[in-house]
């Protein structure tokens, strides 16, 4: 038996907000180096688990193309462009999650006060089960990476960290991909 709240890999897809060259590279050092461990090792895990990405662009024409690093890991996901903060707002976007049929969406990202966090609250008033990693979202500055996960934390979406998730995708050492997957942790 498993908790409702436990992310499950049959049910989860990734949602990967604008980590665009010059979205990252204008966090923080700390932020920069966070983004450049956590969300691939999500990514590499996803990948063996056969978890289905979106992947969004804010303006791209303007703030460039996603990390080619973060689209390697994630082979034949769409990357789509917005304009509006959430994520959900563009129809294409909504569509590519909702024609993924899974109800459990990881999110990660940047900003997480600002698109992470529109997009969540859409998410979640669309009936979504909405994971955060805490070292998977970033802002320019730690008050308002706090306050973004704060404001989803209160609206109903589920905090975790990378161990966590990967751990809960397995539920148990006997799963196929473990050692592929615990290598990723250590």
């Amino acid at each position: 038996m498993s908790s409702p709240l436990l992310p499950d890999a049959a049910k989860s897809q990734l949602l990967v907000i604008d980590l665009q060259q010059s979205m990252v590279s204008a966090m923080g050092r700390t932020a920069q180096e966070v983004l450049s461990l956590y969300p691939p090792r999500v990514m590499k895990a996803a990948g063996l688990l056969s978890i289905p990405a979106v992947v969004t662009e804010q303006y791209p024409k303007g703030l460039g193309p996603t990390l080619p690093e973060y689209l390697a890991l994630l082979p034949g996901a769409p990357v789509l462009a917005k304009l509006s903060f959430s994520a959900l707002a563009n129809e294409a976007i909504a569509r590519a999650i909702e024609g993924n049929g899974r109800p459990q969406v990881v999110v990660m990202g940047i900003e997480t006060h600002v698109c992470v966090y529109q997009s969540a609250l859409d998410l979640l008033d669309l009936g979504y089960q909405v994971f955060v990693c805490r070292e998977c979202v970033a802002s320019r500055s730690t008050k308002n990476w706090a306050a973004g996960l704060d404001l989803m934390q209160q609206a109903g979406a589920t905090l975790t960290s990378v161990e966590s998730l990967l751990f809960a995708w397995m539920r148990g050492s006997d799963h196929p991909r473990f050692k592929a997957i615990q290598a990723l942790i250590k």
